[in-house]
């Protein structure tokens, strides 16, 4: 979630300083205690992740199936059979 309506009417696609909430604060937790460095981007889509007719996938799916994107994602959203055949699922409830 962009962290005001001015950085959301900008729609900044990269930038840690840009977003807000939960999945923000567990990423800057994660990398304090594991000590890595990381940018929250949106993905190019705008999409989370779907199956296409021709078997490839779109979202944050597709880029991590199509290795675009080298990272983790950090995110809310359904979890599902048919994704889980492609990526590994961490399910996180509490970073304290």
């Amino acid at each position: 979630m962009y962290k005001d309506e001015e950085t959301a009417a900008r729609e900044p696609r990269c930038g840690n300083e840009n977003f807000k909430g939960y999945c923000v604060e567990l990423a800057r937790e994660v990398a304090h205690i594991v000590n890595f460095t990381y940018e929250i981007c949106v993905v190019k889509d705008k999409m989370y992740g779907t199956k296409l007719k021709n078997g490839t996938w779109n979202g944050m799916i597709g880029e991590l199936t199509r290795e675009v994107s080298h990272s983790m994602p950090v995110l809310t959203f359904t979890l599902s059979t048919r994704r889980g055949h492609n990526i590994h699922y961490y399910m996180a409830n509490n970073f304290r």
